[in-house]
């Protein structure tokens, strides 16, 4: 009799082939944890003279990564390079810039696939959901849905898998933003006629993000077959 296992995106049992694929996401995932990201200005990776440390929202004790402690100086020269990029970026035909955005779209689908999903596609559209719902978090859900549809229909050709279950998790997900008050004008509309802050909102987000998860991913695979 095989033992049942559980994890937090699915409530079946699923293939042990899923589980191996999962674990080795995981190891891959956390070999990556506390590592230095640079900022990246005018196409150059740019250090702050401080740094701050991001740590996990369950376990504090889990440092995510250290990120640059930017400041005035750095927006600004983030302004200035957007403004020189612009008139060529403008210039530029429709055509190629909808190329150029599939290309972005096609390697950041890759590099999901080979570092995180390794192949497997039921990982891959968890992992689709899980960062449209992180991305749906900090800028509006519209742009959301504007930057990972393409991403999603990349993974779902790369994997020769069915693109209407990547994008209803585009779709899913984009409408999920519950851990910030940026996320949605209603999350910001109650921030100060509540007496909120900024980090209450993540307190009952994230296990109902975690839930609709939980019940989305069976539910598009059962009704979107991958």
């Amino acid at each position: 009799m095989t033992t049942f296992k559980l994890t937090y995106s699915t409530m079946f049992d699923p293939p042990e082939d899923l589980h191996r694929h999962f674990e080795a996401a995981l190891a891959a995932v956390r070999s990556s944890l506390g590592a230095e990201h640079p900022m990246w200005i005018g196409g150059e990776d740019v250090r702050a003279a401080k740094q701050f440390t991001v740590h996990g929202p369950i376990d504090r004790r889990v440092a995510l990564g250290r990120f640059q402690a930017g400041d005035g100086t750095h927006a600004a020269a983030a302004m200035e390079a957007a403004a020189r990029a612009f008139p060529a970026w403008a210039a530029t035909p429709w055509r190629e810039r909808v190329a150029t955005l599939r290309r972005a779209a096609d390697l950041i689908a890759r590099a999901l696939l080979d570092g995180v999903a390794q192949g497997n596609a039921i990982v891959a559209l968890i992992l689709v959901l899980m960062v449209t719902m992180f991305l749906s978090d900090l800028m509006n859900n519209a742009a959301t849905a504007a930057v990972m549809c393409p991403i999603g229909i990349g993974t779902a050709a790369a994997l020769g898998a069915n693109a209407d279950a990547f994008l209803m998790a585009v779709a899913i997900g984009a409408s999920c933003a519950f851990l910030t008050p940026i996320g949605h004008q209603n999350n910001t509309l109650i921030l100060g006629p509540g007496g909120f802050r900024f980090g209450d909102y993540w307190r009952l987000g994230l296990p109902l993000e975690l839930l609709v998860a939980a019940v989305s991913i069976p539910l598009i695979l059962l009704v979107w077959p991958l």
